[in-house]
């Protein structure tokens, strides 16, 4: 599990963490009110936009460095 918050060069992302931890809150909110009226629940433009905010740290990093190019080839 600690490999998942590294990125190639070894450092930690936090682009990665902050999308992990997204991703469980959106997942525990998400929970929580599958038991609670629909007075609670957060409105859908919120949680569209915290699932685009983890898209975009998980997924477009991804892309990023599988897009990645190596140096000029002799």
């Amino acid at each position: 599990m600690k490999q998942f918050f590294k990125d190639d060069s070894g450092k930690y992302s936090m682009n990665r963490l902050v999308g992990f931890l997204l991703s469980l809150t959106l997942a525990g909110t998400m929970y929580q009110n599958s038991f609670s009226s629909l007075e609670t629940a957060p409105s859908p433009i919120l949680v569209e936009t915290v699932g685009l905010v983890i898209f975009g740290c998980l997924g477009l990093g991804t892309a990023k460095s599988i897009m990645k190019k190596d140096g000029p080839t002799q």
